[in-house]
């Protein structure tokens, strides 16, 4: 018995309470929803975890990989989208997928280029039906040029003025103007004004139709709008012809013609812009016996070339 005495009273010896109330001082906090940061020396299993914000991952990720062994390891398919960002030297070595062109791109501290050749591939899509189109821009590595005509205007019917073209745009801010519609009737005949280009590295306005048809006043009309630089602006209608010998028709000014270059990295692949053609205006109108409508003006177009 003195034996079991000696030896209890021993282990009581070498045993130390709490230095403070529990848990502080002896037992590390619980995870909990404080703002203090918590570090856990073993590992950590949840069924379901969200992560908020920007975090920081010290060594290997590994998705279906218990033991990963590059830094971001995964057992299945990667999938990879569009996060918008510009290409520059802090995103250097980035991927995406570009969704406009369908192609792979890489960034090479300069601008985003698809895989393959090391280069963005060229094309070209020309829109020629009036209208409002929307347009995806492709990886372009060098630069992507629009070019685009307003509408041209109608030409005067017997009496009866034409109507005005419209104009072709590019994301709204570059403009191909359309041609003003001719005048004419028992008077001198008066052209179109031409459209007027905006916006562009090289603008040239369209011009007005011609003042008087050949031939003064006489069954020949007036003459079509003239045309703005070559391959030049829309051209307007012809004006009509008619019978009497003090009548005359004027034609429809000619569509503003129009040339944007934007350089690499001035317009994000994948993005979206609205395009819109001009159409050509209806030539005037006659009900009179014997006389002949105004031309309508050519419809505008624009083309879209990149490399």
């Amino acid at each position: 018995v003195l034996a079991a005495c000696l030896l209890f009273a021993s282990l009581l010896s070498a045993w130390s309470g709490p230095t403070a109330t529990a848990p502080a001082g002896n037992v590390p906090a619980p995870i909990n929803i404080g703002t203090t940061d918590q570090v856990k020396d073993a590992g950590i299993s949840v069924n379901s975890l969200a992560v908020f914000g920007s975090q920081y991952i010290e060594n290997k990720l590994g998705i279906g990989r218990t033991s990963p062994i590059v830094a971001l390891d995964v057992a299945g398919t990667l999938r990879i989208a569009n996060g918008g960002e510009t290409c520059q030297s802090i995103t250097e070595g980035s991927i995406r997928y570009n969704s406009g062109s369908k192609e792979m791109e890489f960034c090479n501290g300069t601008e985003w280029s698809a895989f393959g050749g090391g280069s963005a591939s060229s094309g070209s899509t020309l829109y020629t039906i009036p209208g409002t189109y929307t347009f995806t821009v492709p990886s372009y590595s060098s630069t992507l040029t629009v070019e685009m005509w307003g509408g041209g205007g109608g030409g005067t019917g017997y009496h009866h003025a034409g109507g005005s073209g419209t104009a072709s745009t590019f994301n709204s801010s570059v403009s191909a103007g359309g041609g003003g519609a001719g005048q004419g009737g028992f008077q001198p005949p008066q052209g179109g004004a031409g459209g007027i280009a905006s916006g562009g590295s090289s603008n040239q306005n369209g011009t007005a139709g011609n003042t008087q048809g050949v031939g003064g006043n006489s069954p020949s009309g007036g003459n079509g709008g003239a045309t703005g630089m070559a391959p030049g602006g829309v051209p307007g209608g012809g004006g009509a012809a008619a019978t009497c010998a003090d009548c005359s028709s004027g034609g429809g000014g000619g569509g503003a013609h129009v040339i944007k270059t934007y350089s690499a990295g001035q317009l994000t692949s994948g993005s979206t812009i609205t395009v819109v053609v001009g159409s050509g205006g209806a030539g005037g109108t006659t009900a009179d016996t014997g006389q002949t409508s105004g031309g309508a003006g050519a419809r505008g177009q624009v083309n879209i070339t990149w490399e």
